[in-house]
């Protein structure tokens, strides 16, 4: 039996879709990625990049160890990849029956199973961790009593967890496709981009909280519940508006950027983000 080890928290299903226009459409199509730090351009397999051996396995250092969490993904994923293509292809969210329902599950486990959200979750463990302060004493006690492989049980369980509640806060905002009408949309290694520029800290329901998703080189899905957005078009943006949304892209990543070409023409756009 192959276990799942080696365990990507930004699907292969999505990927697919910035694969080069050489590789497009192949069983094992190619990226082209930028590490941030170094600023080095390199193509790679979609197989080779933003993996983690074990991510969410319970019981790593166990003879017998649980894939479930990791076999729950990889289903979302094999659900979600036809609705991705047809997105990818510029059809509107709003006339694919079952398309927001499926995507915002696919959506709200994007947002929490990368290295990121693990890493927060062990900080609770910190006696002083500002998020914890109005914790009841129990709840504040149990994080900081808990060793790695017990964090590690929660952040994986956590993913399906909190799955159901964040997709259903994103079935209730208004998503609309947008079509890159010249220049290309970019991905990250997080690439669910949810931010708010009025307040801090936020969560998806909080007023004035807008998440984007770039689905292809040329369609983004944007997700609000306060820009006034006609949910049945697919609305063409210029390439102002899309540097807009790239920077913000660039600006979260945490160290990849993933992009079906190469970086060259926007890397003045990359060392105005990353400032």
């Amino acid at each position: 039996m192959n276990e799942p080890i080696r365990q990507h928290w930004v699907p292969k299903v999505y990927l697919r879709q910035f694969a080069t226009a050489d590789t497009l459409g192949d069983l094992d199509p190619q990226v082209n990625v930028l590490d941030i730090p170094s600023n080095k351009q390199f193509t790679t397999s979609i197989h080779n990049i933003a993996k983690k051996k074990h991510l969410y396995t319970i019981g790593v250092n166990e003879k017998e160890k649980l894939y479930a969490v990791e076999n729950v993904l990889s289903l979302i994923e094999t659900k979600v990849q036809p609705y991705l293509l047809r997105l990818a292809n510029g059809e509107n969210v709003q006339s694919i029956q079952n398309a927001k329902y499926i995507l915002s599950i696919f959506i709200a486990t994007l947002i929490t199973r990368n290295p990121r959200m693990r890493n927060l979750l062990h900080q609770l463990r910190k006696e002083d961790h500002p998020i914890t302060q109005d914790y009841p004493e129990e709840a504040k006690k149990w994080l900081i009593d808990q060793d790695d492989e017990g964090m590690q049980i929660f952040f994986s369980r956590s993913i399906l967890w909190s799955a159901k509640p964040l997709a259903k806060d994103l079935l209730n905002m208004k998503w609309c496709l947008i079509h890159a009408a010249s220049g290309e949309f970019v991905t990250m290694d997080n690439p669910v981009c949810v931010y708010n520029a009025n307040e801090s800290p936020y969560g998806i329901g909080t007023p004035g909280t807008n998440i984007h998703l770039a689905i292809s080189p040329k369609y983004m899905l944007l997700i609000s519940n306060d820009l006034p957005i006609d949910e049945n078009k697919t609305h063409r943006m210029p390439k102002e508006c899309i540097s807009g949304f790239n920077s913000v892209i660039i600006w979260r990543a945490e160290r990849y950027l993933i992009s079906a070409n190469t970086f060259d023409s926007i890397q003045n756009l990359i060392r105005e983000s990353r400032k």
